[in-house]
């Protein structure tokens, strides 16, 4: 048990859960897809969920390959929506000790 406790600790250490608020958006398929668009499939980035009705997208990503503020300008770039974070960050590790 203890042995596989320390392998799911190093393999999901470094994946964050991080909310963004995603404001200018004004369709809900092709801005979401937009967004949706902009993020998956770049290095990091494990899965992106956005949400037209809160104006949010919440992604999940290895921040030992890309961080928040890097997501946050490849959103603004591609999509030139306003993009800010949420303080709701959660690791492995803080699911782990709740």
């Amino acid at each position: 048990m203890k042995i596989l406790l320390l392998l799911l600790s190093i393999t999901l250490s470094n994946e964050v859960s991080k909310t963004f608020t995603i404001k200018g958006m004004m369709c809900e398929q092709s801005c979401v897809k937009s967004v949706n668009n902009s993020v998956v499939g770049l290095n990091g980035i494990k899965s992106c969920e956005v949400n037209f009705n809160n104006e949010t997208a919440t992604i999940k990503y290895d921040n030992s390959v890309i961080d928040a503020n890097q997501i946050k300008k490849i959103i603004s770039e591609k999509t030139y929506f306003k993009v800010n974070e949420k303080s709701n960050e959660s690791s492995f590790w803080n699911w782990f000790w709740k």
